[in-house]
């Protein structure tokens, strides 16, 4: 075989590759695409002539805008498959706002299907600034532009070490083994992360009965919400109750009975009048209504997380799980899946590899919202980190670095053991019965929680398939340490 018939045979490969690419996107498959971000590292270091060119997704110090870089060269890459102007001023814009000149003197674009007959360069050199030279017709490249670069080649072992690359990973029976994890009539149990649960049949609305003119307002405090003044009234007046209640429209809400004149959200309210309703009756009734209702769903989700050391963090609208003891940071809980007992770090110490002084606590953390179906309730569970300096106060300067990577390194079988764990830490919390010595503190579970949503008969993917060309080292960082868990 002679170089041309190499060449031939790379077109070939090439081709079917931006095909696949194209007919798997349009069904929204998109692992492909960071397949080839690995694929086409070895590829670009001989076309480029880049000996040092790394995949920077698969490293801790990952980067936003950009996928690959040789800092020895000082040339880097975005890999997508997005053609329009649109995302080429994105990535130009990424590359200024994260500072990238200053490790990389070049970036080229690599469309994996095909580029723009023309791309409107008008804004370029604006949004660079003269950091960098950017020119469409060199830095913009699809598979043509990288075939010519290919044929320019002289060294035929170079050619022909190409073309075995792209033949090891783009032929036509590995790609076939990648739509057959599409259509194959194997199925498999499939996972949601949506969990059921279920709340009391009567909810309880009454008349606020404290005005501003009821409370003192501290100094320089100009607005308040009616929620600000019944907290400040509490406040003054030593009551005490929790936050797991709405104001609406002048009236409070809640699950628990506003005419139990034990419990001291009475004493906000009109005792007159009190009503009963079932949520639905009041959910029902309007939007707004039904806003006002998942609010009081996420009030009373609140107070249970408390009692668990799982607190809200309003600034990042997410669950954070924090110490039990304020002397023992790191935190480890146990769970029975039903068929072993298994352990989950949900908060771990990283020490300076260079002083051993503590860096930063990673704790597992996870977002919330609230869904009703065919009248089935689920709370939708997205499992989230958090980066604090000390147990608590979010670290600024680690947390986007440390979570960006924790979630680029991440793959369906961590974040499907994260949502188990979830699911299962609400569905059975801890027993809470000597934590609290009075039974009128003692938290009142009003929300019960199932089972996830699963789909049987799902369509069976072969993980394995997209795994091929991951080294051993990566691939170990892939797996959960639990491996699957299966309740």
């Amino acid at each position: 075989m002679n170089q041309l018939d190499s060449i031939t045979r790379i077109s070939s490969l090439l081709s079917r590759f931006v095909n696949e690419v194209k007919a798997l996107n349009a069904i929204n498959q998109f692992g492909i695409n960071f397949l080839a971000e690995t694929v086409l590292v070895p590829i670009f270091k001989i076309v480029f002539d880049l000996p040092n060119l790394r995949n920077l997704n698969t490293e801790e110090n990952n980067t936003a805008g950009i996928d690959l870089g040789d800092e020895i060269a000082k040339v880097a890459f975005q890999i997508t498959s997005s053609t329009d102007n649109n995302k080429v001023k994105h990535t130009l814009r990424q590359f200024i706002k994260y500072e990238y000149f200053n490790t990389y003197n070049e970036i080229f674009i690599y469309i994996l299907t095909e580029k723009q007959i023309n791309y409107n360069d008008s804004e370029y050199n604006e949004i660079l600034s003269g950091k960098i030279e950017f020119i469409k017709d060199i830095h913009i490249v699809d598979f043509r532009g990288l075939l010519k670069k290919i044929n320019a080649i002289g060294d035929f072992e170079k050619v022909k070490s190409i073309e075995n690359l792209l033949e090891k990973q783009f032929s036509d029976t590995k790609l076939e083994a990648f739509k057959n994890t599409l259509s194959s009539p194997q199925t498999e149990l499939l996972y949601s992360n949506l969990l059921s649960f279920t709340f009391p049949d009567k909810m309880y609305i009454a008349d606020l009965a404290i005005e501003k003119k009821d409370i003192s307002f501290p100094r320089g405090k100009k607005f308040f919400n009616d929620r600000e003044i019944v907290f400040t009234y509490k406040k003054q007046n030593g009551l005490r109750f929790s936050a797991d209640w709405i104001d609406f429209n002048k009236k409070i809400i809640s699950f628990h009975d506003l005419s139990n004149t034990n419990h001291d959200l009475s004493k906000i309210v009109d005792l007159g009048t009190v009503e009963i309703l079932s949520p639905s009756e009041f959910y029902e009734i309007s939007s707004p209504h039904l806003r006002a209702f998942k609010a009081l769903l996420k009030y009373t989700f609140s107070k249970q997380m408390f009692y668990l050391n799982v607190n809200y963090y309003h600034d990042e609208n997410m669950f954070v799980f924090l110490p039990e003891d304020e002397n023992i940071i790191t935190r480890t809980e146990s769970w029975n899946t039903g068929r072993r007992t298994v352990s989950r770090d949900v908060i771990r110490m990283k020490r300076n590899i260079k002083t051993n002084h503590v860096w930063y606590y990673t704790h597992l953390a996870f977002s919330i919202s609230f869904r009703n179906y065919e009248s089935v309730w689920y709370i939708e569970l997205t499992p989230e980190w958090f980066i604090s300096k000390d147990g608590k106060q979010k670290h600024y300067f680690q947390h986007e670095e440390v979570t960006s990577f924790l979630k680029k390194n991440e793959r369906n079988q961590h974040v499907l053991n994260h949502v188990k764990f979830l699911a299962n830490y609400l569905r059975y919390g801890k027993n809470q019965g000597s934590i609290f010595s009075l039974n009128e503190f003692k938290p009142l579970n009003f929300l019960q929680f199932g089972t996830l949503l699963t789909f049987k008969n799902a369509p069976y993917l072969d993980e394995l398939a997209w795994k091929v060309n991951e080294t051993e080292e990566h691939l170990k960082l892939m797996q959960d340490k639990d491996g699957i868990i299966e309740f």
